[in-house]
């Protein structure tokens, strides 16, 4: 009953879908507090959590330095737009035992395809994001298929910083991501009971490590 719950999304499009996954593998010690699922909060609620996540792309020149670009929202609109509905409706139906994952594709001009992939998951009044794969360039579809099956599957190191400031932090190396996936991408811990409405006052990024050619 567990398998089909999780293998049907609960939104699915051509290009995107979130949907709940059973975490049988849950790599932590029995006794730990379960997870804090159903989480009740509105699309609109979530959009703002969503708006909240930036991050700061990067260049790595060839003698190592880093010239970094102005802070940018990791999702756009129409993403912000999608995820807000999906995850408030998923979210809600989850159980202690289920994390809610996502997947989303989309085509540049150029023709390149770049996928976005990850989970999310409540304990107490904190939200994480295992953002295992943002805006990764995909040249083969049998690695966009894998992808859509094992969302948690990071395929490269990230290319960006994330902003952190006193709502958002990351958890490096130490996080469930490191242990569910075979990559480094961040875990982003987000105290959304506290959120406040107004832009934050001071802000930091996490750096990390250099992208990995596509696959």
């Amino acid at each position: 009953q567990g398998a089909e719950r999780s293998a049907r999304p609960t939104h699915e499009e051509q290009e995107r879908f979130v949907r709940l996954d059973v975490r049988a593998g849950d790599p932590r010690p029995d006794g730990a507090a379960r997870l804090a699922h159903p989480v009740i909060l509105s699309a609109a609620e979530w959009a703002r959590i969503l708006a909240g996540i930036r991050i700061q792309p990067r260049k790595d020149s060839l003698i190592f330095t880093r010239e970094l670009e102005p802070p940018t929202g990791a999702f756009a609109p129409d993403e912000i737009a999608y995820l807000g509905r999906a995850l408030s409706e998923t979210f809600a139906r989850a159980r202690p035992d289920e994390w809610v994952v996502f997947g989303m594709s989309r085509v540049l001009p150029s023709g390149l395809n770049e996928v976005t992939t990850g989970g999310w998951f409540a304990e107490g009044t904190r939200l994480h994001l295992l953002l295992a794969n943002y805006r990764h360039s995909v040249t083969r579809t049998a690695v966009r298929e894998r992808l859509w099956k094992e969302p948690l599957r990071a395929l490269a190191a990230p290319f960006y910083d994330v902003v952190q400031d006193e709502r958002h932090t990351v958890v490096k190396g130490a996080g469930l991501l490191s242990t569910l996936s075979a990559g480094p991408g961040p875990e982003i811990v987000i105290d959304y009971l506290s959120l406040p409405v107004a832009p934050p006052a001071a802000e930091k990024t996490m750096p990390a490590e250099k992208a990995r050619p596509a696959q």
